[in-house]
C-alpha cells in the first residue's frame, strides 16, 4: 500500500505524495556516516540524496526541492546552521530539518541551533539511527499510513485463521453494521473462542466452536421461542397457551415435549433460530469494542453455521444496510479491482437468493476483477443491487479487493463519479461524509480523513485534466475537508453535535406526531391519507419498524380500495426491510397475513392472522380478516376490512 504525505515545501505545498517520492537531503561530510544514513532512509522507503559539500546541496535545491533535511553542524566552508538558514531563505520554509553534531554537544548550543534554524531535533553523535528515522516519520505522521489498517487487511488479504483473529483484535471499536464481516471471518476460519462485544447499552458474548456459533449471550434477552414454534408450524397458539399455564420450573420447550406437542429435536432447531435473531439484534446503530478470546468451547446441538446464517445475511442486506450506508462503506474502494477468493463453497445457499439468481452477470463481473465504478457504469439501472452483491461477496470472502488501484485513469467516468458523489455529500452531515460515528476518536477521524484524501485530493487527478474535472475534485474534497475541520476540533465538534441533536429532536417529535395521525386515519379506513402522513413521517426521522409495518398495511388497504396491484409489490419490499428481530409482534403478523391474503396464499394468511390475535386478542382488524376467511369458505362476499363486526357476524348467519 502506498504511503502519502502532505508536504509543506514551496514546490509541493498541499500535494499528496507517495513515500518513495519524499526527497531527503543528507548533508554530511563524513562519507561513512552519510552512506549509513542514506541506506537507512532508503530502507524506510524514502528517497535520500547525500551531499558532502553544502554548496552542492544549495545548488541542487534550486533545481529540485527537498521535503526534509538531515544536516551535520560541522561542514566545510559554511556551518550546518548557516546552511539551514540559507535553505529556509531559498524556499524550504516549512520542511522538517534535523541537525547532528559530534563536536558541539553543549545543550545551550543545540538549543540556539534549533531556534535559529527551526529544526525539529538535534542529535548528538553517536546516536541511534532508528531514533532519527522515528523523528522523520513523526514529522510526516499526519499523512503517513504505511501499513494496512486491520479493517483493510480483512478486506484485501487472504489471511490465515491466526492472522484474521489478530486483525480482528486490532480493530478496537467498530460500527455494529460491520459485525457480520467479523462473524463471517470467524466462521470461515473455523475459530473456537468467545467474541466479546462491549458497550454501555448492549454488551454481548458470542461463543464459537470450530466456526459454528453455539451461544449468544446478552443482557435481558427477549424470548422468541414460542413465536418461532408457531411460525414454523410446530405449534398452534392454543397449544402454546396451554403449555404456558402449566406450573413447573421447567422451560417451555420441556413442557411442550411432555405434552407431546413437539419432539425433542425441535428444541434444538428453534434454539438455533433464536440465537440467530439475537445475533441480528447486535447488527444495528451501536458501536462496539470487540475482542476475540481463543479458547476451547464445547459443541452444541443448537448452532449457527454458514448455511443457517445465510438467510439472515440476506435479510440484513434488505433491512439493515441501506444504499446510503453501502455507498459510504465502499466510497474509497470504488476504483479498486476485485479478485476471487474461492471460499463461497461454504455458503452454498446464498447463491439461491434472488439477488444472485437474477444478476449473475454482476457476480461474474466482480469475479473477473472488475471494479465497482466500472460495473456501475455498465449497469447504472442496477446500482443498489450492485452494492448489495458486492457487500455479500465481501462478507463471505468470495472476493477480496486487490491492493492496487486500476491502471488506467478514465477521466469521463471519474468526472461522473465525482459529480454524483458531490450531490450525495451535500445532503449528508459531517459524520456521514467521513463515514464515522459520533463517538469516533480523534485518531479515527484523522485516519479516515487521510484515507479519503489519498483518493479524492485534487492533486490525485492528472495535471492535464479538464477544468470540469479539476473543479469537481476540488468541490468533493472541499466537503470532505470541511467535515474534517469541524470534527477534528473538539469545541467545534461538540457544538455541531448539539446543533444536529436539536434539529433532529424537533423533527423526530414531528415525525412521531404524523405517525400517530396516520395510524388513526388507517384504522378509520382512509388509507391514502394515512400513506401521506407516513411518507411525511419518514422524511423527518429514520423509519422505525413500526412505521414501516404500518406503511405496508396502508399500501395493502389502498390496493384493495383503488385496485392498484403495484402496491402489493411495494408492500412486499417494505416488509422485507423489517429486521428479523422486529417481525414477532401482532401488527407484523397481521400485515403479513394481509399481504398473503392479497397474493391468494390463504392458508398461510389465516395462520398469521390467528397468531396476531393470540398476541393481541382485541385486534379488531385481525378479527375482521379472520372472519373473511370463514366467509370465503362459504363463498360469501363482504367487504371485511371496512364493514362493522355486527355486519360481518350478520352475514355469517344470513340465510341464503
Amino acid at each position: 500500500m502506498t504511503s502519502l504525505i502532505h508536504t509543506g515545501d514551496s514546490d509541493n505545498r498541499g500535494r499528496l505524495l507517495e513515500k518513495s517520492e519524499i526527497r531527503i537531503f543528507v548533508v554530511e561530510d563524513d562519507v561513512t556516516m552519510g552512506k549509513a544514513l542514506v541506506e537507512a532512509l532508503k530502507k524506510e522507503g524514502y528517497t535520500p540524496t547525500h551531499f558532502t559539500n553544502p554548496t552542492d546541496a544549495i545548488n541542487q535545491f534550486k533545481i529540485q526541492s527537498a521535503h526534509a533535511f538531515v544536516i551535520d553542524c560541522l561542514l566545510p566552508k559554511i556551518s550546518g546552521i548557516e546552511l539551514a538558514v540559507q535553505l529556509r531563505k531559498e524556499g524550504a520554509l516549512t520542511a522538517p530539518m534535523f541537525l547532528t553534531s559530534g563536536v558541539f554537544k553543549d545543550k545551550a548550543y543545540s538549543k540556539e541551533a534549533i531556534q535559529k534554524t527551526g529544526a525539529l531535533n538535534f542529535f548528538n553523535k553517536p546516536f541511534n539511527v532508528s531514533d532519527l528515522i522515528k523523528a522523520i516519520n513523526s514529522s510526516f505522521s499526519d499523512f503517513i499510513d504505511e501499513e494496512l489498517s486491520p479493517f483493510e487487511n480483512l478486506m484485501i488479504n487472504s489471511l490465515s485463521p491466526q492472522e484474521k483473529i489478530k486483525s480482528i483484535n486490532q480493530l478496537g471499536e467498530i460500527e455494529a453494521l460491520d459485525l457480520p464481516l467479523i462473524y463471517c471471518h470467524l466462521m470461515n476460519s473455523k475459530a473456537s473462542g468467545i467474541l466479546k462485544l462491549s458497550n454501555t447499552k448492549f454488551p454481548m458474548q458470542i461463543s464459537f466452536n470450530q466456526g459454528k456459533i453455539v451461544q449468544v449471550e446478552m443482557k435481558n434477552p427477549e424470548s422468541f421461542f414460542g413465536h418461532l414454534l408457531i411460525e414454523n408450524g410446530y405449534l398452534t397458539p392454543e397449544q402454546l397457551d396451554e403449555a404456558l399455564k402449566v406450573e413447573s420450573g421447567k422451560r417451555i420447550g420441556e413442557k411442550l415435549v411432555e405434552l407431546n406437542y413437539i419432539s425433542p429435536h425441535v428444541i434444538d432447531i428453534i434454539n438455533s433460530e433464536q440465537m440467530a435473531l439475537r445475533l441480528s439484534m447486535s447488527v444495528g446503530n451501536e458501536n462496539y469494542n470487540l475482542f476475540f478470546e481463543e479458547k476451547n468451547v464445547l459443541p452444541s446441538a443448537s448452532f449457527i453455521d454458514q448455511e443457517r446464517l445465510s438467510p439472515f445475511i440476506y435479510d440484513w442486506l434488505n433491512s439493515k444496510f441501506d444504499l446510503a450506508w453501502l455507498k459510504q462503506r465502499y466510497m474509497k474502494w470504488e476504483e479498486r479491482p476485485t479478485i476471487i477468493n474461492n471460499i463461497a463453497s461454504q455458503w452454498l445457499s446464498l447463491w439461491s437468493f434472488p439477488v444472485f439468481k437474477s444478476f449473475m452477470q454482476i457476480v461474474k463481473s466482480f469475479e473477473q476483477g472488475k471494479d465497482l465504478e466500472e460495473i456501475i457504469n455498465k449497469y447504472p439501472q442496477n446500482e443498489e443491487v450492485i452494492y448489495q452483491i458486492l457487500h455479500i461477496l465481501i462478507l463471505v470472502e468470495h472476493v477480496k479487493f486487490k491492493n492496487e488501484d486500476k491502471k488506467q485513469f478514465d477521466a469521463t467516468a471519474h468526472l461522473a463519479r465525482l459529480r454524483k458523489l458531490q450531490v450525495t455529500l451535500q445532503n449528508q452531515d459531517h459524520f456521514a461524509i467521513l463515514g464515522i460515528s459520533k463517538n469516533a476518536k480523534s485518531t479515527d477521524i484523522k485516519k479516515t480523513y487521510h484515507e479519503l484524501a489519498k483518493i479524492f485530493h485534487p492533486d490525485k487527478i492528472p495535471p492535464n485534466s479538464t477544468k470540469e474535472l479539476a473543479e469537481a475534485a476540488k468541490n468533493v474534497f472541499g466537503l470532505i475537508t470541511k467535515a474534517y475541520e469541524v470534527l477534528s476540533n473538539e469545541p467545534k465538534r461538540l457544538a455541531y453535535i448539539k446543533e444536529l441533536e436539536m434539529g433532529r429532536t424537533e423533527k423526530i417529535l414531528q415525525g412521531e406526531a404524523l405517525f400517530e395521525e396516520g395510524k388513526i386515519l388507517l384504522t378509520s379506513g382512509n388509507a391514502l391519507k394515512a400513506l401521506e402522513k407516513f411518507t411525511m413521517a419518514k422524511s423527518l426521522k429514520p423509519p422505525t419498524s413500526d412505521l414501516l409495518i404500518h406503511t405496508a398495511w396502508a399500501l395493502l388497504v389502498s390496493c384493495e380500495q383503488n385496485k392498484n396491484s403495484s402496491q402489493i409489490k411495494e408492500s412486499e419490499q417494505i416488509l422485507s426491510k423489517i429486521p428479523p428481530e422486529d417481525r414477532h409482534n401482532a401488527t407484523y403478523y397481521f400485515v403479513k397475513g394481509y399481504y398473503q391474503k392479497m397474493t391468494n396464499d390463504f392458508v398461510a394468511a389465516r395462520k398469521n392472522v390467528q397468531h396476531a390475535l393470540s398476541l393481541k386478542p382485541k385486534f379488531i382488524e385481525a378479527e375482521r380478516l379472520l372472519r373473511f376467511f370463514d366467509l370465503q369458505k362459504n363463498n360469501k362476499t363482504v367487504d371485511i376490512l371496512n364493514s362493522d363486526l355486527k355486519d360481518v357476524v350478520g352475514s355469517l348467519f344470513k340465510k341464503s
